[in-house]
């Protein structure tokens, strides 16, 4: 059986957008547990906010947070498989930059994110490590 690179880019794509923008319910259980036990007032004012901007996200049908963080695949495949290494990688990259730039342009992405390998960003970069 030949594996679908295609597929594979499809499935990237919606993979990383599902992690974006749901949040698994034992984390929610999680949060739910801390709201209950939390004492100190700052700390449930903050516990609120996040649980809020959960709901909210959802409700919006939007990203759960602009910090995406760095999305890592773990691919099982089959012995039956056969497929191409580097395409299978390219796959994998295709999908998740469709998932961010589809996203970006539909506006669920603030206008304030940058993109860390802009000249933009690599200036703001050095002028943060030139004032330490």
């Amino acid at each position: 059986m030949e594996l679908d690179l295609h597929e594979v880019e499809e499935v990237c794509r919606d993979l990383y957008v599902r992690a974006l923008k749901i949040l698994p319910p034992d984390i929610k259980a999680g949060f739910a547990a801390l709201q209950r036990q939390e004492t100190s007032a700052t700390g449930r004012a903050i516990l609120d906010t996040m649980v809020e901007n959960v709901a909210v996200a959802e409700r919006t049908n939007n990203i759960l947070c602009q910090d995406t963080g760095i999305p890592i695949y773990n691919v099982v495949i089959g012995r039956a498989v056969t497929f191409d290494g580097a395409g299978l990688k390219a796959a994998i990259r295709r999908g998740c930059e469709r998932a961010t730039k589809d996203f970006w342009l539909s506006g669920f992405w603030r206008g304030t994110a940058s993109h860390l390998t802009t000249a933009e960003a690599q200036a703001w970069r050095a002028s943060i490590d030139s004032s330490r």
